[in-house]
């Protein structure tokens, strides 16, 4: 594991990929704001910046406790990668659960942007998940975290628009836990998502924008 602190990175070579999970926000904008640029300018052609930022806003704002900077508005990444891809800046209310810590609700942003001009091919395209059904707030907001799969739809709860990500062989599903085949789904009902890690209800998400998913283009029909 290396530790240290966001204030005292130094860029120091080249890079395809800069990820800050949950991080930046630590900080103020005096620091990260140059700390990007700085990274923008390390990144090779094509390379991709992906950032998860938490948000505070008047209905979810941040508890003082968290130690947060509040040093993101919903607009700043967007602003400073204009020049390059954007192809992720969605925001949403997640509501999760860790290990000693109960259920709680943040506001976040996730933001991934590539190394290109608006014109350049990519492989990538951006699909809208969003749709017409719905999921009463009072059943949504009554599943419980943790609940398995067959018991949320034993709750009434049967969804016709499944995103399902699969990855085979052996996976990361925790920095100590190893799966064989992992499975991610994502339950939409308009702009409320259930998501499902393992079968294991692990995250309840009320989309701001809409929730999006990306697909390699040459194996996607549009039809």
């Amino acid at each position: 594991m290396i530790e240290g602190r966001i204030e005292d990175l130094v860029p120091d070579e080249n890079y395809d990929l800069a990820l800050a999970h949950s991080s930046l926000h630590f900080v103020t904008k005096d620091v990260w704001i140059p700390l990007l640029r700085e990274m923008r300018q390390r990144t090779k052609p094509g390379g991709f910046h992906n950032f998860t930022s938490i948000i505070g806003i008047p209905r979810y704002p941040v508890p003082h406790e968290c130690r947060h900077a509040n040093s993101f508005d919903r607009g700043d990444l967007d602003s400073q990668y204009a020049d390059w891809q954007i192809l992720r800046s969605d925001f949403y209310a997640k509501w999760d659960s860790h290990p000693g810590i109960p259920t709680h609700v943040h506001a976040v942003e996730k933001f991934l942007s590539r190394k290109a001009n608006s014109v350049e091919r990519f492989d990538l395209m951006k699909v809208d998940l969003s749709n017409s059904d719905s999921l009463p707030l009072i059943l949504f907001d009554s599943v419980p975290l943790g609940a398995d799969a067959t018991a949320v739809k034993s709750m009434g709860v049967h969804p016709r628009h499944v995103n399902r990500i699969e990855m085979p062989e052996w996976n990361m599903t925790s920095p100590t836990e190893l799966a064989s085949n992992y499975v991610v789904e994502d339950w939409i009902f308009g702009k409320h998502v259930l998501q499902f890690t393992q079968r294991i209800l692990t995250g309840k998400y009320e989309y701001f924008t809409s929730p999006v998913s990306l697909r390699n283009s040459s194996n996607y029909s549009t039809e």
